[in-house]
């Protein structure tokens, strides 16, 4: 059976101990953000993207630049030519 959605979470761990995920799901090429406390909320159901729009934007930009470095990695910029 072929998924019919991709899921890629970031997880920081914060200073005031709160573990922080950050969800980048795709589905037909929307692309929708979610963000969750996992320490007060393990079962992801209060979306906090909204709430917390800056810690989304800041987080949804690491993980951009994540996915842009492993690209990079995938197509050998990380390894110096022999």
């Amino acid at each position: 059976m072929a998924a019919t959605a991709q899921t890629i979470i970031l997880v920081f761990l914060c200073a005031a101990s709160s573990v922080i995920a950050a969800n980048r799901i795709e589905k037909k090429g929307d692309v929708k953000w979610e963000l969750y406390n996992l320490t007060a909320d393990r079962t992801e159901s209060r979306d906090l993207a909204a709430s917390e729009s800056e810690r989304a934007a800041r987080m949804k930009g690491e993980l951009e630049a994540w996915l842009r470095s492993v690209v990079a990695s995938l197509n050998g910029a990380d390894y110096k030519a022999k």
